[in-house]
């Protein structure tokens, strides 16, 4: 038996009625099968008994000493915070290395690493060998469920079979059994949807099994091994299956009602369920017949449904798997004019993976290659630790990946056609290729770390090819006060390179009324399939610009309204209208379609990236500029500070882009961090009702990822105090803080070092920018906001040459009608009255040194030094000095 803690879970309370079966951990080793629920249940499926808060709360602690122990499901009125102690306490079990940045995507726990045909150092993606075998009966099982009242008989599997469904001939040669016939189907439907193979294992020795069994072996014992007894008779629980690597399958032969004749469908979608907890999966919410690995049996499909198969996939590939290489190819065979071929239900597992097919072509024609990818939009979650189902939330199967195709040529590596231009979801079309007599080779491949699954076809012929046009991607036209970095990104969505030489640009003025073009930019050269073309003002103020136009500022006109139209010759084919609608060059509407300056890396981006559904309004948001690059959903940025009771949601147990904040960072005066700026402090407030759940981290504009907090204070309340509307009750993380985060107590309100080292951005890169904040949800039922977050910096290194001409705007004069006493380390914000006669403007924020104070009456200077500190030496007019 492994030394890990092994787990399994039941409802282990009363259950005569129902059977719920709840979430695992990567260690835990059993899921249990359910029935129906119970007509005195509730619409979880929970039976109303007194609670036994004592006894249940004494059962815990003996867990927590005793790791052998089988993991508890719960009463139906345990309180919350109980349950969630348990399983926060035995978080550091479960380890998710196929999907880190969300360790619950598709319910994945692990998957096999070793078999008795593969050997070891199988991991994430690797097609698979599995052998499977039934114990004799007699062989021990002990409580290998751990359901309280299980028997602790020895199997009994096969005579209890044999008298459920017929014996046939008897004898040694399980094969000739009548029931046979429901093993090998499952395990026949699961090789054809993913990368395994299953191959019976005649042989068992009898050896330890119930969880505790050794690992297969060829000639002596399946990977996956097969029995049952009695664990507690009609209804109630109908099996257990251990995770990875064991494979450990117990039914329950007190079952007669269930394991009939009459009800084999029923019968093949527990073992099938159950070799989805033996193939690394956990239960997957809602209850809603829609997946095999709910809680609750359903007999309303057969075997592994979609997102079953997605698992499926992740962990073990798809059914072509090791096609990875020209050479190890999967032929779709010869086609012929009439005769196209197609493989379907195929996937790419993630963004480093590449999926080779090769067709035979005969004669000289026209080719085209369709990649068309497939997935539907379904409610998903994951199952809550009391036994009941999450509601779950919309999951879109369609759009996880975004894929391209490559037409190679017979040489397997020369690249004839791309097709990548698509956004996710839409079908990527290489059109009429020409093709000699030969064999061909095609690459599949996406550009996200997850599953996407799709189908594929080749036809010989001239077709008619979808119609295509490059369109206006990106938009930067305000920047506020100067625009130095304005730019237009065109994108080609086609499956082919364009001749951009026919195409022209033109800026149209839309006042009063009329629509009159007052600037046109003839472009030139060829935009690949996929790529990004750039037009701006100032190559030095935008990245991967490919076009510098005669403005140095105010390239663009800012609108209401105005707008930019695409013509390729004398035909418009796209239109983009801003700030209201310009006829002739609007499409559909635009009254929404506003980039308002506010912050130099906001501009108008089609989101999703290149989808064009002729409507202004619905195709552009306000959101981050990314020139040269595909387009960001992220919104617009935060300011930096932050307002005051955000109130912004962290989702529950999640963490992906939705709980990423971004905030803009402007007016440092340092330029390279490590250098003449670092950071200095993170000031936060969060409100969370189990703080041991967040993992916090901070990432630069340079993608410099620091960690500051993961997964303290356990039970604990927040990150400074969230009912604080002025926002001073802060965690403050600093590396000169005297304690560090790991060794204080929520609601943490002060100063303390993160687990991180501020130091990790030091990389030479400008501070000035979006920061990203990611505050990941690592367990369910406790959700949280961000209230408030501000990032300070500290000027380094002798970058401070005074400043203190009036030529130069630093200096600040007046005669003071009021007392004004400021403290050391005050802090004066742009456009704040210093005193009665006197506004700074002339940056973003100034900090006081000692002593600077000035009284009524009093003419005086102040200066602001190249670090941006106000300062004066005395109390005296200029007159004195």
């Amino acid at each position: 038996m492994n030394a890990s803690l092994k787990i399994i879970c039941v409802v282990a309370l009363l259950f005569l009625l129902f059977k719920v079966s709840t979430q695992n951990h990567e260690n835990a080793t059993s899921e249990k099968y359910v029935t129906n629920i119970s007509e005195n249940s509730d619409e979880l499926g929970h039976n109303h008994w007194h609670p036994f808060q004592d006894q249940l709360l004494g059962h815990i602690n003996k867990q927590n000493v005793n790791p052998d122990k089988p993991e508890l499901c719960w009463h139906p009125d345990t309180e919350t915070k109980v349950i969630e102690q348990f399983y926060e306490q035995h978080e550091d079990t479960y380890n998710n290395g196929l999907y880190p940045a969300n360790r619950n995507k598709y319910r994945l726990v692990n998957r096999w690493s070793t078999t008795a045909t593969n050997g070891g150092g199988l991991s994430q993606g690797d097609p698979t060998t599995l052998t499977w075998s039934f114990v004799p009966d007699g062989t021990a099982i002990g409580q290998g469920c751990g359901v309280s009242g299980e028997s602790t008989d020895d199997s009994d599997l096969i005579a209890f079979l044999d008298q459920q469904f017929g014996a046939g001939p008897g004898g040694a040669d399980l094969t000739q059994r009548p029931w046979f016939v429901y093993f090998q189907d499952v395990f026949d439907r699961w090789e054809e949807l993913t990368g395994n193979t299953y191959v019976y294992e005649p042989n068992d020795d009898g050896g330890n099994y119930g969880g505790t069994g050794p690992i297969g072996i060829l000639g002596t014992r399946g990977d996956l091994r097969i029995g049952g007894h009695l664990i507690d008779g009609i209804s109630g629980v109908l099996a257990c299956n251990y995770f990875p690597n064991n494979g450990d399958m117990i039914f329950d032969t007190g079952d007669t009602n269930f394991y009939s004749s009459n009800n084999t469908l029923g019968f093949k979608n527990v073992i099938s369920h159950e070799h989805g907890h033996g193939l690394g999966f956990r239960h997957t919410c809602p209850t809603n017949q829609s997946k095999l690995m709910e809680p609750f049996i359903s007999t309303a499909y057969d075997g592994p449904q979609e997102d079953d198969i997605l698992a499926g996939n992740r962990q073990y590939g798809d059914p072509n798997e090791d096609n990875n290489t020209s050479a190890s190819a999967k032929s779709l065979g010869t086609v012929s004019n009439g005769n196209p071929l197609s493989e379907t239900m195929m996937s790419i597992d993630d963004d480093s993976e590449n999926d080779f097919y090769s067709f035979t072509t005969t004669s000289t024609d026209d080719y085209s290659i369709k990649l068309i990818p497939t997935g539907t939009t379904y409610l998903e979650g994951p199952q809550n630790s009391n036994g009941s189902c999450s509601a779950g939330t919309n999951f879109n199967a369609l759009t996880e990946s975004n894929l391209g195709i490559e037409l190679l040529d017979i040489d397997g590596s020369t690249v004839l056609a791309i097709s990548n231009g698509q956004a996710a979801g839409f079908e990527e079309f290489i059109c009429n290729s020409s093709l000699n007599a030969g064999t061909y080779f095609i690459r599949v491949f996406g550009d996200a770390n997850t599953v996407q699954m799709y189908d594929i076809e080749v036809e010989q012929g001239t077709t008619s090819c979808p119609s295509c046009n490059v369109v206006i991607n990106e938009v930067d036209y305000d920047q506020g006060s100067t625009d130095s970095a304005e730019f237009i990104e065109l994108y080609n969505p086609c499956g082919q390179a364009v001749d951009l030489s026919v195409f022209s640009v033109q800026l149209i003025d839309g006042a009063n009324g009329n629509a009159n073009t007052y600037q046109t930019i003839n472009l030139s050269g060829t935009l690949a399939s996929g790529d990004y073309f750039v037009i701006c003002t100032n190559s030095s103020n935008t990245q991967n610009c490919d076009l510098e136009v005669a403005a140095n500022t105010n390239f663009i006109q800012d609108g209401d309204p105005d707008a930019i139209a695409l013509f390729d010759g004398t035909v418009l084919i796209d239109a983009l209208s801003y700030e209201g609608n310009v006829t002739g060059f609007v499409e559909g509407s635009a009254i929404d379609v506003i980039d308002d300056g506010s912050m130099v890396s906001i501009g108008l981006s089609r989101v999703p990236n290149g989808a064009d559904s002729d409507i202004n309004d619905f195709d552009f948001i306000q959101t981050v500029i990314t020139p040269g690059e595909a387009s960001s959903d992220a919104g617009i940025p935060l300011p930096n500070p932050t307002s005051c009771q955000l109130a912004l949601t962290i989702p529950d147990n999640n963490c992906d882009q939705t709980n990423e904040f971004l905030f803009s960072v402007s007016g440092v005066s340092g330029t390279q961090l490590g250098t003449d700026v670092v950071v200095d402090e993170l000031d936060l407030i969060i409100e969370h009702s189990w703080v041991g759940d967040l993992d916090i981290n901070l990432i630069s504009p340079s993608g410099a990822n620091v960690l500051i907090s993961s997964g303290n204070g356990d039970s604990g309340d927040n990150y400074g105090d969230p009912s604080d509307i002025n926002c001073q009750a802060v965690t403050s993380f600093d590396m000169t803080a005297s304690s560090s985060i790991t060794s204080g107590t929520a609601p943490y309100i002060g100063s303390f070092i993160p687990e991180g080292d501020f130091a990790s951005f030091n990389d030479g890169s400008d501070p000035n920018g979006i920061w990203t904040l990611r505050i990941c949800d690592t367990a369910n039922q406790d959700e949280g906001e961000l209230e408030f977050a501000e990032l300070k910096f500290d000027i380094v290194g002798n970058n401070c040459p005074p400043s203190y001409s009036q030529a130069n705007g630093n200096m600040l004069t007046g005669t003071q009608s009021t007392v004004a006493d400021f403290e050391t380390d005050g802090i004066i914000e742009s456009d704040q009255v210093i005193d009665a006669n006197v506004i700074y403007d002339s940056g973003t924020e100034i900090e006081l040194q000692s002593g600077f104070e000035v009284f009524v009456g009093r003419v005086f200077e102040a200066f602001i030094d190249g670090c941006g500190n106000l300062f004066r030496q005395e109390n005296s007019s200029p007159e004195e000095k």
